[in-house]
């Protein structure tokens, strides 16, 4: 019997060339995110954006946590609000990622596609690009900002389709950087 190890493995990754717009020599973060999968992907990023908040508004990782999987958002926390009977607010945030388009990617252009956006759902949504040039490029945006961007687009049955050229260059939708995140104020 034949053992194979995991640097052989390793390896092989490493050489493997699966896309042509992902490799480990232009972008191991990139690479990664693309050959881990899809339920990788949306694990990663929304427990990095649980993070992320956490650490922007001061607040624990029990206060900022990522729902279940089946909850209509991604990522949770709750804000002191006068205005509700508990006195405080849950805030709802939606994560998204998506590859750079293939076929466009071919012809030499760069856009990213973010699907089933249903802005009914969140207060905010992060946008995460895994970039093959540059690795992995977020972004947040409001739910007003989606309707504004989506008001004249069909909802399809499972929300919006977003195409995006460049997170860091969207002329079409107002992206925010997470030092931009709004405190936690009611």
């Amino acid at each position: 019997m034949t053992a194979i190890s995991d640097y052989d493995i390793a390896v092989i990754e490493n050489e493997a060339t699966p896309d042509v717009r992902y490799n480990s020599k232009r972008n191991k973060q990139a690479f990664d995110m693309f050959v881990k999968g899809t339920q990788y992907r949306e694990e990663v990023s929304e427990q990095l954006t649980a993070r992320l908040i956490a650490k922007q508004l001061g607040l624990s990782s029990k206060e900022v946590k990522k729902t279940i999987h089946t909850a209509p958002y991604d990522v949770e926390f709750k804000v002191k609000d006068a205005r509700y009977t508990r006195g405080y607010k849950t805030v709802r945030v939606e994560v998204k990622s998506s590859l750079a388009n293939k076929s466009h990617w071919e012809k030499g252009l760069q856009t990213f596609q973010y699907r089933g956006v249903k802005p009914n759902n969140f207060d905010y949504i992060f946008f995460y690009e895994i970039n093959p040039n540059d690795g992995l490029i977020v972004k947040w945006t409001t739910r007003k900002e989606i309707f504004n961007f989506v008001r004249f687009k069909s909802e399809y049955e499972n929300g919006y389709h977003i195409s995006i050229t460049s997170l860091r260059d969207s002329q079409k939708i107002k992206l925010y950087d997470i030092e931009d995140f709004p405190p936690c104020e009611g």
